[in-house]
């Protein structure tokens, strides 16, 4: 529990990144187990995404199990693509529909306008 406080969202980390690099190639990395957070990522910016965690655990388990994860990350990752409208990694990255929105305020109702 010393360092549980420690560190940076791998979403801010992303966001934090890209603005620092706006050219740079950025992988993602962190957190990151299936395919809505791959995707999650690509919209924030990055242009790889690794999961290695989720990766070796599978691995571990044996090929068939492994192959079935890279294929649920695979197939998770493109019906995300669909239900936003993204043919494509980089409309996905362009469009902003998967960022992550902030809190609404309390006694707001998620409109922004006090009720």
């Amino acid at each position: 529990a010393a360092f549980a406080d420690w560190g940076l969202p791998t979403a801010d980390a992303i966001r934090l990144a890209r603005q620092a690099a706006p050219e740079g190639t950025l992988i993602a990395s962190g957190g990151i187990r299936g395919g809505v957070e791959v995707a999650m990522a690509i919209a924030l910016g990055a242009d790889l995404v690794g999961s290695a965690g989720s990766m070796l655990r599978a691995a571990a388990d044996g090929e068939e199990t492994l192959d079935a994860a890279v294929t649920e990350i695979t197939d998770t990752l493109r019906i995300t693509m669909f239900c936003t409208g993204a043919p494509d990694l980089d409309r996905l990255r362009r469009d902003g529909r998967l960022l992550p929105r902030p809190a609404p305020e309390a006694g707001t109702g998620g409109s922004g306008e006090a009720r």
